[in-house]
């Protein structure tokens, strides 16, 4: 089977909110679409962020975790970007 026929980011993706570093003060929210754990170490080891990764689909506009967030970070994911319409 192809997998470029597939949804991989919805495979590969956290199903529950996350956060690292939580005592770091400037936050970072990442949707991962895929990503791999040292982008996590990078962002909380190396620049002393608070990284809070969330599932590729977390609908942003609702905010049901009620994130606050600095920034937003959107990590790279396997297969067809066409394939994941969220």
């Amino acid at each position: 089977s192809d997998p470029n026929k597939r949804n991989l980011v919805s495979e590969v993706s956290t199903k529950s909110v996350t956060v690292y570093g939580e005592s770091n003060t400037t936050s970072i929210l990442a949707y991962d679409c895929g990503m791999k754990f040292n982008i996590i170490r990078y962002f909380v080891d190396e620049h002393n962020v608070k990284l809070t990764v969330v599932p590729f689909d977390y609908d942003l506009e609702a905010n049901p975790s009620n994130i606050q967030w600095d920034g937003l970070f959107l990590s790279n994911g396997p297969g067809d970007p066409n394939m994941c319409p969220q």
